[in-house]
């Protein structure tokens, strides 16, 4: 119905004249587009907050039956269950999106499909044509859950989160596989950023030092216990979760700025996070830049080199930033 209101000017104008005569906000209702995520999202919650003008309007016309009382409580549980994809995907959609949220994301998407499969919870009453469409939603699901399960860099990402840490890990995976992902994600730490023990460094000042020692200071050398420090790494994971606050978090920098101050504390840990979380957590960052270079070019501005594009969306960027300030 929506997209057929606005299909042509003269039934774009009774929309409007029909809602105005009624008191009733005459705002159109968005329809759903294949190539828009959360259109369809947007066109129920639309149609949800247009009931009393949809009412009137089909009043006035023989082209489309009234909704039922079924049909506007179907369109509720959608806008519900839609709902929870929409969040989601503002979520990875900002412009600095955290891969440490990727498996977060994850898991609460799969507890709410869960839910809403079986009808429970917050989901309690859902039709059957729409439970029957989620469960069938979850095979989809598990595939690109696979996908991501099968990547170490997302778990490395999650526990470089000093908010989580393992603790997430924990509490979803159980106390068999749970350590055993830790311990996984602790090796790999240890294989790709490795660090001298205080022992091996001291074994090396002796070698250098030995012959300008004297027999006593060998001999209670020998004698004396070797103090071997930790590991930064073995440390960040035994030492608890860090609380940060709201109003931090809200900073899409924040993760990086910790992880600046705490360079010192966890030096390895520290080199992990400017690998790992640099990586993009989404493609939603490389599709606007090449929207951005579709809308640069035009009819007058068809035949730029790839390095003037670059130059000026740069400087458009820097142009936006600062007056955002």
């Amino acid at each position: 119905m929506t997209l057929w209101i606005l299909r042509t000017p003269q039934r774009r104008q009774q929309w409007k004249v029909t809602c105005q005569a009624n008191g009733l906000n005459d705002k159109f209702i968005e329809y759903d587009v294949e190539t828009r995520w959360n259109s369809t999202y947007l066109m129920v919650q639309g149609s949800l907050q247009a009931k009393a003008q949809i009412r009137i309007w089909i009043e006035h016309q023989n082209q489309f039956p009234p909704f039922t009382a079924d049909d506007w409580l179907q369109l509720q549980q959608l806008e519900m269950i839609l709902s929870k994809f929409d969040e989601f995907t503002q979520l990875v959609s900002r412009r600095k999106s955290q891969i440490s949220l990727a498996i977060p994301i994850y898991y609460a998407l799969n507890d709410m499909l869960e839910d809403a499969a079986s009808a429970q919870g917050d989901f309690s009453g859902l039709s059957s044509d729409i439970t029957s469409a989620i469960s069938a939603g979850m095979k989809k699901y598990k595939k690109y859950y696979e996908l991501m399960d099968a990547q170490d860099a997302y778990y490395i990402a999650l526990v470089l989160d000093p908010r989580f840490k393992p603790l997430l890990l924990d509490n979803e995976l159980g106390q068999v596989t749970a350590p055993k992902v830790i311990r996984s994600i602790k090796d790999t730490l240890h294989e790709q950023y490795p660090s001298k023990s205080s022992l091996e460094q001291s074994m090396s000042k002796i070698n250098q030092n030995n012959k300008r020692q004297s027999l006593e200071a060998r001999v209670l050398q020998k004698l004396q216990p070797q103090v071997i420090q930790r590991s930064d790494i073995d440390r960040y994971f035994e030492e608890g979760v860090v609380t940060v606050d709201e109003s931090v978090t809200k900073d899409e920098d924040w993760l990086f700025a910790w992880w600046r101050t705490h360079k010192d504390e966890y030096p390895r840990m520290a080199a992990a996070a400017r690998d790992y979380l640099a990586i993009p957590a989404a493609e939603v960052a490389v599709e606007r830049l090449f929207s951005r270079g579709r809308d640069l070019l035009g009819v007058r501005r068809h035949s730029l080199k790839g390095e003037t594009m670059r130059k000026v969306m740069l400087l458009r960027d820097i142009y936006s930033l600062e007056n955002t300030q």
